[in-house]
C-alpha cells in the first residue's frame, strides 16, 4: 500500500524497504535429541550404572590387550625326549605223532584254535617279549609254569579247591636290543596232565568245581631312556581248556581221545615316556586378540558418550516435563481414589487446592471419591456439600521444550526504516500511518 507521497508507508527510503535483523539461539532442543522425556528420564536416572558397566567393559579390553599384545608370558611344560614300548604274546603249535587221514606224522600244527590230543598230544609253545623305542637296551626275565586248580564259586566269589604248580621255563636276557624279540620256549604233555588231574581227583574222592590248566608267564622287562629307569612287569596267561580221556584196554593198550583248545590272555603293550620340563612361550589367545581392542574401544566410546550426556545436560528434562511426571507419580498413587466422571452440577463455593494430593485428602475425609473430569488437561473435583473442591494440574504438555532464549553474548541489530512524517498523508483508503512500535519491531518482516 502506498502513501500519498508514493513513498512506502514504512518511509524507509527509494521503494519503501525495511531492514530487520534479529540474531536468535535456541538452547536445549538440540540436546535432547529428539527422545521422548519417558527415555531420557530412564537413561537419567539409568546412566551411572551404564557408565561403570562401560568402565568395567573398558578394563577387560584393556586387560584383553595386555594379554593379546602384551610381552608373552613363558611357562614350564613337561615335554616328552624319549619313549619305550613293550609288548609280549604267546606262540603254541603241535608236531603230529601219528599218521592219520588228514595229518601226517612230523606234520607241524601253529597256532590253532583247537588241537586234537591223539595226534597232537603235546602243545608246544612259546613266550614271546618283544620291545621297541628310544632305549638301547634292556634286561627281560620270564618264568613259566604250569598251574592246574580246581575251582568254584560262593556268591560270585572264587574258590580254589586244589591247586597244584610246576615250572616250566625260565629266561633271562640281558642287552636286548629294541626290536628284538626273547622267546621263551615250552612244552605241555596233556595227556599227562590228563592223568595227574585223574590221579588227584581219584585221590581226594571227589571231583568239586571245575578243572582249569593254566601256562603262567611271570616277566619283568627293565630298560633306560633318556637317564630315566623303567620297569615293566606283566602276568600273562595261556589258558588249555581241556577235552581228552583216556581208555584203557584189556591188552593194555591206551586209547586217548578229545581235544584242547590254547586261549591266550596277555597284557595290553604298554607305552613309557621320560619327560623333562622346559620353557616355552604362551602364545597369546585369539579372542584376547581380537575382542580386547573392540571391547576397550566400546567401553571408551561408551564412557565418553555417558560423560557427554550428563555434563551437556542432554538427557535434562524441562520444568513443564518434570511437573508432568510429578503429576503422574502423585495420579498414579491415588488412583484407588479417583474415578473418571462427569459431576451432575457443581456448587459455585469453590475451593482451589494447589495438588491431587490434598484434594485426596479431602476425599478421604468426607468420605467421598475424587471425580476425574475429562478434559484439556483433565480437571480433579471433590464435591462435599455445597463446596466444589477443586485441582487443576497445569496445562503445560509434557514434551514442551523451554522457551527459546536470545543469544546474549552478540548485541541485538536491528534496523528500523524511517518513520514518516508528521505531515504525511493517510494512504488512498484514508487510514493514517500508526506511529512504529520499535519494542515490536525486531520481529516484523516486510512492509507494515
Amino acid at each position: 500500500m502506498s502513501s500519498s507521497d508514493g513513498t512506502g508507508s514504512d518511509g524507509g527510503g527509494p521503494g519503501g524497504t525495511r531492514h530487520d535483523s534479529v540474531p536468535r539461539s535456541y538452547r536445549g532442543g538440540w540436546k535432547r535429541f529428539q527422545l521422548s522425556p519417558e527415555t531420557r528420564l530412564r537413561l537419567s536416572t539409568s546412566l551411572t550404572a551404564i557408565t561403570v558397566a562401560c568402565l568395567l567393559v573398558t578394563v577387560v579390553g584393556g586387560y584383553g590387550v595386555y594379554v593379546g599384545y602384551g610381552e608373552p608370558k613363558r611357562t614350564t611344560e613337561p615335554s616328552t625326549v624319549g619313549s619305550w614300548e613293550v609288548d609280549t604274546a604267546f606262540e603254541h603249535g603241535g608236531v603230529v605223532q601219528e599218521d592219520t587221514a588228514v595229518f601226517s606224522t612230523g606234520q607241524r600244527l601253529k597256532n590253532r584254535a583247537l588241537y586234537f590230543s591223539r595226534p597232537t598230544p603235546t602243545l608246544e609253545g612259546a613266550h614271546i617279549i618283544h620291545h621297541e623305542g628310544d632305549a638301547e637296551t634292556a634286561t627281560a626275565t620270564s618264568e613259566l609254569r604250569l598251574v592246574v586248580r580246581s575251582v568254584g564259586t560262593d556268591n560270585e566269589e572264587t574258590i580254589v579247591h586244589w591247586q597244584e604248580s610246576e615250572p616250566l621255563a625260565t629266561t633271562e636276557v640281558s642287552g636286548l636290543q629294541a626290536g628284538e624279540r626273547q622267546r621263551t620256549t615250552f612244552a605241555v604233555d596233556t595227556v599227562a596232565v590228563t592223568e595227574r588231574i585223574d590221579e588227584i581227583q581219584s585221590a581226594l574222592g571227589a571231583t568239586p568245581g571245575q578243572t582249569k590248566v593254566v601256562v603262567v608267564a611271570n616277566t619283568v622287562v627293565e630298560a633306560t631312556v633318556e637317564g630315566e629307569r623303567h620297569v615293566d612287569e606283566r602276568e600273562d596267561r595261556l589258558r588249555l581248556s581241556l577235552s581228552t580221556s583216556i581208555t584203557e584196554q584189556q591188552n593194555g593198550i591206551r586209547t586217548i581221545s578229545g581235544v584242547y583248545r590254547p586261549t591266550a590272555s596277555v597284557t595290553d603293550p604298554a607305552t613309557y615316556e621320560t619327560t623333562r620340563r622346559t620353557e616355552v612361550s604362551v602364545e597369546p589367545s585369539p579372542v584376547a586378540q581380537a575382542g580386547g581392542p573392540a571391547l576397550l574401544v566400546l567401553g571408551l566410546l561408551g564412557v565418553f558418550v555417558a560423560v557427554g550426556l550428563r555434563y551437556t545436560g542432554a538427557l535434562d528434562l524441562t520444568p513443564a516435563e518434570r511437573r508432568q511426571f510429578a503429576f503422574e507419580s502423585e495420579r498414579a498413587d491415588n488412583a484407588e481414589w479417583i474415578s473418571q466422571g462427569i459431576p451432575p452440577t457443581e456448587p459455585d463455593r469453590r475451593v482451589e487446592l494447589d495438588s491431587l494430593e490434598g484434594l485426596v485428602g479431602v476425599a478421604i475425609d468426607s468420605n467421598r471419591r475424587v471425580i476425574e473430569v475429562d478434559e484439556t488437561p483433565p480437571r480433579y473435583v471433590v464435591i462435599v456439600d455445597d463446596v466444589t473442591y477443586v485441582f487443576e494440574p497445569s496445562a503445560v504438555p509434557a514434551d514442551q521444550t523451554e522457551a527459546p532464549q536470545v543469544d546474549e553474548s552478540e548485541p541485538e541489530a536491528i534496523e528500523i526504516g524511517e518513520q514518516p512524517a508528521p505531515d504525511d498523508k493517510a494512504d488512498e483508503v484514508g487510514v493514517a500511518d500508526e506511529p512504529v512500535n520499535t519494542a515490536e519491531a525486531p520481529f516484523e518482516r516486510g512492509d507494515a
